[in-house]
């Protein structure tokens, strides 16, 4: 039993399976996002400091697997 919000809750199962319910769900596929973006702005800004054909194509690749990941 817990209370939340002024309401009181019956949780049906054993602490641990109370424990493991409220344990936050990560979302993979935003995590994921979240690193490319990070990627995909540090090397921006190394190509806008020392533009090179290599960065050129590590940010391309990393704009293509975004845009894999949003489909």
């Amino acid at each position: 039993m817990t209370i939340d919000n002024k309401e009181i809750k019956i949780f049906d199962g054993t602490y641990e399976q109370f424990k493991q319910a409220e344990k936050p769900t990560r979302n993979i596929k935003e995590d994921k996002k979240l690193l490319l973006e990070t990627k995909i702005t540090e090397v921006l800004s190394r190509l806008s400091i020392e533009p090179s054909e290599e960065l050129e194509q590590e940010f391309q690749n990393l704009i293509n697997e975004k845009r894999n990941l949003d489909k």
